[in-house]
């Protein structure tokens, strides 16, 4: 295997993880909604205000990684075109980027999935309160 092959598998996996993370969040946010409906009014008390708030902030730490990403993504664009428009660099030449530029998309990504985790615990246990 490859490096190159590597990384395709790695942003699979990555986008793949994403995708479920999402779909958990707005599980989560819905049945909150479902279980805090009382009439006309939703109420949110106690463990699923914690349900509400994990979700809320894993959504928002996906948002920073992708705003983050694109960002980065925008300004390396610009520095490489630079270069190769100055002659400093072929236009087919490979590069790659130092890890000090990607270590918040790494952190926004842990944080997400954590956040995540924490909002499931925080409903599963609550559903298991409501029950026993």
């Amino acid at each position: 295997m490859k490096l190159k092959n590597l990384e395709e598998r790695s942003d699979y996996y990555s986008e793949k993880l994403g995708n479920v993370i999402r779909q958990m969040n707005y599980t989560a946010i819905a049945v909150v909604w479902l279980l805090s409906k009382e009439g006309n009014s939703i109420k949110v008390t106690g463990g699923l205000l914690w349900v509400l708030l994990f979700s809320v902030a894993s959504l928002l730490m996906e948002m920073f990684q992708y705003f983050y990403g694109y960002y980065l993504n925008d300004r390396y664009f610009m520095y490489i075109e630079g270069k190769i428009k100055f002659g400093e660099m072929e236009e087919d030449e490979e590069f790659r980027w130092s890890r000090l530029w990607t270590w918040p998309l790494h952190l926004f990504f842990i944080g997400k999935i954590a956040f995540s985790i924490s909002a499931f615990a925080c409903l599963v246990f609550r559903i298991c309160k409501d029950i026993g």
